[in-house]
């Protein structure tokens, strides 16, 4: 299960196809277009399991990344710090519906028109076994412009 991932679109819609979710393909099908220039200063998330797991002596963290494709660029590349990693961490016995949320605050990262961003939802196994189980979940992330 080690670097599971998919496109998280800025704009809201949750994309599942395996085919569409390389992160580092040519380019990025679901981003957002920044629509004025401005500064980001915050990232939040939440996310909940689709179905029960049990994850026994192994611990999954979720993390939210931000991507950008800037004016020229065709494929795009993890924005510095723009990150969120969920808590609580996927371990143990869980329930459908179990939360973890997320929280990046005090960035200060420019974007301008036309920057195109899209959100990487990845899930690693950081603690135990290494279960190879798909780990399914919603994973919903926004940014603050201001």
């Amino acid at each position: 299960m080690p670097g599971q991932q998919g496109y998280i679109p800025v704009s809201g819609l949750i994309v599942d196809s395996p085919e569409s979710n390389q992160v580092g393909s040519t380019s990025a099908p679901f981003s957002h277009v920044v629509s004025r220039a401005g500064t980001i200063t915050a990232i939040a998330g939440y996310s909940e399991t689709l179905n029960a797991l049990t994850l026994v002596g192994s611990t999954v963290t979720l993390t939210g990344q931000l991507y950008r494709a800037q004016t020229g660029d065709v494929a795009p590349t993890p924005v510095p710090g723009a990150s969120c990693t969920f808590a609580p961490a996927l371990t143990g016995i869980l329930a459908i519906g179990s939360s973890s949320t997320c929280a990046t605050t005090g960035l200060s990262i420019p974007v301008v028109t036309g920057d195109r961003l899209v959100f990487i939802g990845i899930a690693t196994v950081t603690a135990g076994l290494d279960t190879a189980t798909s780990v399914a979940v919603t994973m919903s992330l926004s940014l603050t412009i201001a």
